[in-house]
């Protein structure tokens, strides 16, 4: 093979690994500056009558179909819904069932169910490619549903309401009662005593109780005698105070910062809100931002939460829409900050 020949080989195979290293080079950029696909990530409460509050983040309303017949909100930006609906649920007998129908394909699906702390489950049935866990928490059973990658996801799960045995034990008598036409008039009448009976000694009972809180607040009359309540304070910071006082100011004090608390509840109550519809890497971001004062380098958040540059970019993107994070380019990397609403509650998480 003559020289020139060989040459021209050479150059042809260099330019040929260059176009294939420039492809893929592009691909991860790519990659990496591509948002998330398709998110569904939502939390169900619902109560014993089978009424649902649905708050959480969703890319498409329209691939909620129950959305058509419910009370809902979503911000535009953001992306945050909250529902109202009683077309999850359904009732036969003793038995409810909630289905929960979502067509689409969604990169990230997590779905978490709050049921009432007296319900029973007999059943959780998903498609596939979904998981589930069920346990017990803040006085709930929940159902948590979740996976990735999946194609038109559906969960339905079957519960019963349980009641104490008492009320059980009456209703079944009145039942029997109803339904037996032959029943005689003396029975009828001991029912009735008894349904008095239990009347009057609920009525007891709730008086007593009233009794029992009045003589415990008595002493705790800041409202009624100013002057008093300011005596017992100055008292006791000279340190002349018992252990009797010292409740009494505690008291005192948290009743006269009501208004401040109930302000600082509202604030808690949408966070908390917030980070309920989060993922796991969100929330990872985020306390990793909290721990470094609001404020980090993306690539240095990528090596200490370990995740990939390109999943960590598509996380960063949503977070922003849902005006979590702001992010600005700063020469070949971006500096993540936090929201001024996060920066003012840290303390929260």
């Amino acid at each position: 093979m003559r020289r020139p020949d060989l040459l021209i080989g050479l150059i042809l195979v260099f330019v040929f690994f260059n176009s294939i290293i420039f492809s893929a080079a592009t691909s991860i950029q790519s990659a990496e500056d591509d948002p998330l696909l398709n998110q569904l990530i939502l939390s169900v409460y619902v109560d014993e009558g089978g009424r649902c509050l649905i708050t959480g983040y969703v890319e498409d309303p329209e691939s909620l179909p129950f959305l058509n017949s419910s009370e809902y909100s979503i911000d535009d930006e953001s992306r945050q819904l909250y529902a109202i609906t009683n077309a999850l649920t359904s009732k036969s007998a003793d038995n409810w069932s909630l289905r929960f129908e979502s067509p689409g394909i969604y990169e990230e699906y997590r779905i978490i169910f709050y049921l009432p702390e007296n319900a029973k489950l007999s059943g959780v049935d998903s498609s596939d490619g979904l998981d589930y866990l069920v346990y017990a928490a803040n006085r709930s059973v929940v159902a948590e549903v979740y996976g990735h990658d999946i194609l038109d996801p559906a969960v339905e799960i079957g519960y019963a309401l349980q009641i104490d045995e008492a009320t059980a034990a009456l209703a079944d008598t009145v039942t029997s009662a109803g339904s037996n036409a032959g029943i005689s008039n003396l029975k009828m009448e001991i029912l009735q005593y008894v349904a008095i009976l239990i009347t009057i000694l609920l009525l007891i009972g709730a008086v007593f109780l009233i009794r029992s809180s009045r003589r415990r607040s008595k002493p705790l009359g800041p409202e009624k005698c100013p002057a008093a309540h300011e005596h017992m304070i100055k008292t006791q910071s000279s340190g002349h105070r018992n252990a009797e006082h010292e409740d009494q100011v505690q008291s005192a004090q948290k009743n006269d910062d009501s208004e401040e608390f109930r302000a600082g509840m509202a604030d808690t109550s949408e966070i908390s809100a917030v980070m309920a519809t989060l993922t796991d890497k969100e929330q990872s971001v985020l306390k990793l931002l909290l721990q470094r004062g609001g404020r980090m380098v993306q690539r240095d958040i990528s090596y200490e939460t370990d995740i990939s540059k390109s999943s960590l970019s598509g996380i960063l993107t949503s977070m922003e829409k849902r005006k979590l994070i702001t992010k600005r380019e700063k020469g070949r990397t971006n500096i993540i900050e936090l929201s001024e609403r996060f920066k003012n509650n840290k303390e929260q998480f």
